[in-house]
Formats: structure tokens, C-alpha cells, sequence
């Protein structure tokens, strides 16, 4: 059974031009049992005994595990693969939001892009009908051919509210086109479809003598299968390398390159992301950074690290007709073992969605043969080559300008002179030389503290914080509520977990309030016996790392066996620093190499071992691509 299985291992859950659902066909008993047997977690009983399949789904609450009728599998697949559809041409979040149903995606040539929609606005309402958090977004815009169709728009570039009257019609869509921009090969997959790695490596093939880096352009790519992830991997990485781990209730799996396949360039790959990156889009971009294969430039991804199987006739005759039921089956994590979900993939420059093209194409350039006129920039294992007149031309040098604002503190700038000749630079001088202004990322303070590249490197991916003056103020202690909003920050966390708490001391309308009802909701935190949480208190060496424990649960696929195992008091004795309650956590941390707590256990924890701590555990759960 699970051979069948893996080929519908599905990552694409944006709700796909689907047209209006029909009546459920699937047996009542049937679906409990598909549901009981391959859900990812155990469903309790009060949910499976509910009295229909709409009720049911509707209390697991999953805006991924749904009931797809004969039309919507059609589309579903025609999403992925790039066929012939009806619709308006965009793909939506599977869930509709507070401000609406955010559009992921916009397919160039359909009557969505001709209305100048675009990836990130909300639609508020359709045909008159109000979206709200409760509705199910499937179908609600699609329909037959030629019929209109009336959406009220919030526009993202200019806040304004629009009311736009589409008319559906058939389109293709193409999911992956390739060529040269500017001179450098870009390919840009809208999906991971049947034609996604096939296309790819006729890319790599056409241009067989290029020497500088590939730019794989995976913005507002909502996902598809996960078998041509892997597949459109292992042009860069090979054969026989493992892409994912995939682990639910029920069943567990990997994820490998074909064994037959051979990479096709041994270049860098610069991916490009967006925060509408989602599921197999991060899949991929998770595989190219654990094996060190190029870097990637824009924004933190969407955070979708759960994969679905798709159930139809194919794999369950005896059930289906041409209908389906998607159910989310795994979680799935990266060759290292960590996970993308809610948390993300992080880019390794974060750049404006505005300048990531460019930024791009300043470092896919070949090597020079003359190394004047050049800088070189060191970063994640490549050396990249960036012309001085190509980034200092009016259409390159806002790009640049950021690229220089966005530099890890890893990173080694040279300047080029003479024929092979590199002399160390810095972004600063650079930045004096040719007369740009930078807005630095970083603080002004940090320079003498031992956590200095640590805050630094943080900053640049605006994972911390400083003051409106400038400063970071590393030694200053840090509070409980603080210390839960940084990894609110850094988790990603903010906009996904929003429940009430049981503390006294924390109410709506505290500044804090959402951090620390974030941080209970996903079971990193706890109060004290008298229902409090004391907010403002400062937090201990050993509190910090008693949370970020806990985080390993959902962060890494053994995070939970490492929690459940028993440790003998000559294993705990060795953290005579911690208090007993915490030595379990040290012990953990210790054994991922994430125990990098730059003072005393149990007095208070400064923001500098704050930050040196967490980017510390980042880079060990391979969080930051360096």
C-alpha cells in the first residue's frame, strides 16, 4: 500500500479555480475509516462518530483534509500538473483569513492578471457574499465558462478597496518556463507538477557552458507533488540523496532522489522566495540548503510542513468513482531532521520582494576573466562575482544597496584588481567608495559583546529587535514576555496561534498578549501554581533553554522521542549548573549541539545570551542556511 501512496503524496492545498462542490459520494463509513487510518494525528472519538463528512471535517478544523467531488479532482490535478482550466487564474490560501482570502498566486495571462490582481491581495467578498474565517473557500469562485463573477478586492500595494467583475473563461497554465534574463539562465516553476523536473533539465541542458550560478524561481509557487521535488532536486543534488522524512500516526516514509539520476551542474543554485513559497516549493528550497547546493534570496516562506495524500480510485477502487478525499497524513521534515511548518524556510539574504530579482541576477554572473571592475562576496560556500558597473547602474543599485544591507556577518567582500588579484573589503567601505547610502540592519552597540555576530546575524534576517535609538543594549536583562515575543519572531508564530490564556497577569490589550498566547497555545510555556505568569520578571539562562526545548518537539522529527526518553541521574549530573527541573532540557539541547548558554543557569539571562542562545539552536536545527 504505501508504494501506491507516494505517488499522490500531494504538498499543493491552495484552493485551486475549483468550481462549486457537489453532493459528498463517498460512503459515511468509508471516509471514517480512510480518516481513522491515515489522519496525522489521532481523531478522538466524539469527531470520528459525528454524523456526516462535512461535520467531521469541519472539527478536525484541517484547511487541508477535504472532500474533493469528480470536477474539483479534475481541477485539483490540472492545478498541479499545468493543464487546461476554467477560473480566473489564481491560487487562494486553503483557509479564509480575518481580512479575507489571500491570493498565493496569479497566472500571467488570465482574467485575474488582466484586472492587475496580484499575489497578497485579500478578497473580501464575492458576488455580495462576505467572506468570513467560518466559510470554506472551495469553490466559491469558480464556475462555468463565461459566467461573471463580482470580487470586492483589497488591494496590497495600495491599501485601497476595489470591486472588480471577472469573466471566467478556459486557460492554461504553464508551470515552468525558463531563459535568459539579463544574460543569466532563470527558470521559474509556478508548481511542482509532472512537467516541473522534465522542463528544468531541458533548462540546465540548453545552456551547457554556463559557469555562473542557476536562479530557480520559486515565488508564490504554492507547492504540488513531492515526488517532482525530489525529482527537480536531484538535478542539482544527484541521485540516491534523501529530500524528506515524512511521519504521521500512521505512517512513516522518506523521500529520496531516483537512483538513476545524475546532477546536471555542479553551479550554485540561488532560489528565489516569497512568503507565498508554501509545501513543496519548501521542500525543495529545505533539500538545497541542507546540502549545500546554493543560497537563496527574498523572504521566509510560508510554512506549510505537512503533506497530504490524495485517496481516489486509483489507489481505493472500491470506494471512489472519479471523486477523491485529501487527508493530511505526515508531517515532513528536511534531510537534517527539522521542519518547515509555521516555522518556515529562511532565505539566506533576506531581500524585498521588490529587489530579489535583481539581487539575483548581480550574483548569477559567471566568474570574470579579469578580476578588475569586481567584487567577490564569499557567502554559504560559493563565491559569487558582482560587476561594479552592472550593480552601480541606475536599473542595479537600489538592489545592490540592499544586498550590501543584507550581508551575514560570515560573509567576505573582495575587491577586485590586476588580472586575479582580491583584497578584503567590507560593505561600509564599499558603500563610501561609490557614494550609497545604507540603512544598516544592525546595531550600534554590539561591536565588544561576545554575542556580536550572533545579534548581528539575526538582525540582518530581522529576527530581533533593537531600540528606536539604535542600540540593542546587550547586557541589559531581558523579561519573560520578551523573551516569548523574540520567538514569536523567530518561529513565526505571531499570525498562526491566537488562543486566551488562563494567567491573571495577561490580558488583551497588553502589549505582550499575543506573544505569551502564542507561546502557551503551542505548549512552550507554563505559568506558576497560583495561575500567573509574571510578565515582567526577568528570565533565567535556564528558563531560555527549557522553552527552546520544548520547541524541539514540533522543530525537528526526533524532538518528541528525546522528550519521552529516560535519562539516568549520571547523564543529568553532568548539568550541576541547571536546577533539576531543567537539566532534562541542558541534556537535549546539549545532544542537538544547541547548548550555548554564555552564562550562570540560574540568574538572569541577558539579551545578549538571549540572542547567542537562539542562533546558536537555529544553526544547529539548520534554521539559518549558513
Amino acid at each position: 500500500m504505501k508504494s501506491r501512496l507516494t505517488r499522490f503524496l500531494a504538498a499543493l492545498t491552495a484552493a485551486l479555480f475549483l468550481i462549486p462542490t457537489s453532493a459528498v459520494a463517498l460512503d459515511l463509513d468509508d471516509a471514517r475509516w480512510l480518516l481513522e487510518n491515515y489522519y496525522v494525528e489521532e481523531i478522538p472519538d466524539e469527531i470520528l462518530s459525528l454524523g456526516s463528512l462535512e461535520e467531521i471535517l469541519a472539527a478536525l478544523g484541517d484547511p487541508y483534509t477535504g472532500y474533493y467531488s469528480a470536477e474539483e479532482m479534475a481541477a485539483f490535478y490540472s492545478g498541479v500538473d499545468g493543464n487546461a482550466l476554467i477560473g480566473i487564474g489564481i491560487s487562494t490560501s486553503p483557509y479564509i483569513e480575518e481580512d479575507g482570502l489571500l491570493i498565493l498566486s496569479v497566472i500571467p495571462n488570465t482574467p485575474a492578471a488582466e484586472a492587475g490582481l496580484t499575489a497578497g491581495d485579500y478578497i473580501l467578498s464575492v458576488d455580495g457574499l462576505t467572506l468570513t474565517p467560518s466559510m470554506d473557500p472551495s469553490g466559491i469562485i469558480g464556475g462555468e465558462e463565461g459566467t461573471q463573477v463580482a470580487l470586492n478586492v483589497l488591494k496590497r500595494d495600495s491599501g485601497k478597496t476595489v470591486t472588480l467583475v471577472l469573466t471566467r473563461r478556459y486557460f492554461e497554465v504553464p508551470i515552468v518556463t525558463y531563459g535568459l534574463v539579463d544574460g543569466t539562465p532563470v527558470v521559474v516553476a509556478d508548481s511542482f507538477g509532472a512537467s516541473t523536473a522534465s522542463v528544468t533539465e531541458q533548462a540546465l541542458e540548453r545552456y551547457p557552458d554556463w559557469t555562473g550560478a542557476w536562479i530557480y524561481d520559486l515565488r508564490s509557487n504554492p507547492g504540488g507533488t513531492s515526488t517532482a521535488a525530489a525529482d527537480t532536486a536531484g538535478l542539482f543534488l544527484g541521485n540516491g540523496k534523501l529530500i524528506a522524512y515524512f511521519e504521521g500516526a500512521h505512517l512513516y516514509d522518506t523521500l529520496s532522489t531516483s537512483r538513476f539520476q545524475q546532477d546536471l551542474t555542479d553551479n550554485p543554485i540561488i532560489i528565489l522566495t516569497n512568503e507565498y513559497s508554501a509545501s513543496a516549493a519548501e521542500l525543495f528550497s529545505a533539500a538545497i540548503r541542507d546540502y549545500d547546493a546554493g543560497i537563496a534570496i527574498g523572504q521566509r516562506t510560508y510554512g506549510k510542513g505537512v503533506a497530504q495524500v490524495v485517496f481516489d480510485s486509483s489507489v481505493y477502487p472500491e470506494l471512489f468513482d472519479d471523486d477523491g478525499l485529501k487527508i493530511t497524513v505526515y508531517y515532513f521534515y528536511s534531510p537534517s531532521g527539522t521542519t518547515n511548518h509555521t516555522v518556515g524556510v529562511l532565505p539566506t539574504l533576506t531581500i524585498s520582494n521588490e529587489n530579489s530579482s535583481n539581487v539575483a541576477l548581480l550574483l548569477g554572473d559567471e566568474p570574470p576573466k579579469q578580476a578588475s571592475g569586481y567584487w567577490q562576496l564569499a557567502l554559504a560556500g560559493y563565491d559569487f562575482y558582482i560587476s561594479r558597473e552592472k550593480a552601480l547602474s541606475s536599473e542595479y543599485r537600489s538592489a545592490f544597496c540592499e544586498l550590501l544591507e543584507a550581508l551575514p556577518p560570515s560573509a567576505v567582500l573582495s575587491q577586485g584588481s590586476g588580472s586575479n588579484t582580491w583584497t578584503v573589503t567590507s560593505a561600509a567601505k564599499i558603500a563610501a567608495d561609490a557614494s550609497l547610502a545604507l540603512n544598516s540592519r544592525t546595531f550600534t552597540d554590539t561591536e565588544d559583546s561576545f554575542a556580536h555576530n550572533a545579534i548581528s546575524l539575526l538582525a540582518v534576517h530581522d529576527l530581533v529587535s533593537g531600540y528606536n535609538d539604535g542600540t540593542f543594549r546587550p547586557e541589559e536583562t531581558i523579561t519573560r514576555a520578551e523573551f516569548c515575543a523574540l520567538l514569536c519572531n523567530a518561529f513565526n508564530l505571531n499570525a498562526r496561534f491566537t488562543s486566551a490564556v488562563p494567567f491573571s497577569d495577561v490580558a488583551p490589550g497588553q502589549w505582550f498578549y499575543g506573544a505569551v498566547s502564542t507561546m502557551y497555545e503551542k505548549g512552550l510555556i507554563s505559568g506558576y501554581e497560583d495561575g500567573t505568569f509574571h510578565p515582567n520578571a526577568t528570565i533565567t539562562g535556564q528558563e531560555l533553554v527549557s522553552i527552546l526545548s520544548n520547541a524541539l518537539r514540533w522543530l525537528h522529527k526526533d524532538g518528541r522521542s528525546f522528550h519521552d526518553m529516560t535519562y539516568s541521574q549520571t547523564q543529568l549530573s553532568q548539568y550541576s549548573d541547571y536546577a533539576v527541573w531543567a537539566r532534562k532540557a541542558a541534556l537535549i539541547l546539549d545532544r542537538y549541539g544547541a547548548l550555548d548558554l554564555q552564562q550562570s543557569a540560574q540568574t538572569a539571562a541577558t539579551r545578549a545570551s538571549a540572542a547567542q542562545l537562539l542562533c546558536s539552536y537555529m544553526s544547529a536545527l539548520d534554521l539559518l542556511w549558513e
